[in-house]
């Protein structure tokens, strides 16, 4: 290409550091002038990618039907829920249409993204 620029600022990383390297690489991309999130699949592999402001946090799938219509629901694109406060201990929001239900009983944690009603997302704040 005759307009290429070849840069001297280089990332250097062995595959069996990545993992624990993503800081150092958001950081390094910023520092290139993209943002963290940019180009980042909302869904890759069994990780759900989520941006809550600027930052980017991960969740882990189930194996179920309710999180492949999600994924389906995600390859169009990404999804925005507006999420309202609930007894201090949730954040629930509409995801704006119905996702097939695999209800089970189970004890959340802080940090679980739970499909709520077949048709809503609620983040669990603390442990009930």
């Amino acid at each position: 290409m005759p307009d290429a620029e070849i840069s001297d600022n280089i990332f250097d990383c062995y595959e069996e550091d990545a993992a624990s390297s993503v800081e150092v690489i958001r950081q390094w991309v910023q520092e290139l002038g993209y943002s963290s999130a940019q180009g980042e699949d909302t869904v890759q592999g069994n990780a759900l990618n989520l941006q809550i402001g600027d930052t980017v946090l991960t969740a882990e799938l189930a194996d179920n039907s309710s999180a492949e219509a999600l994924r389906d629901l995600l390859a169009d694109g990404s999804l925005e829920i507006a999420m309202q406060d609930y007894a201090d201990m949730e954040k629930v929001g509409s995801l704006g249409q119905e996702l097939p239900a695999n209800d089970e009983q189970i004890t959340t944690e802080a940090g679980d993204l739970i499909l709520y009603q077949g048709d809503s997302f609620s983040v669990c704040l603390s442990r009930t």
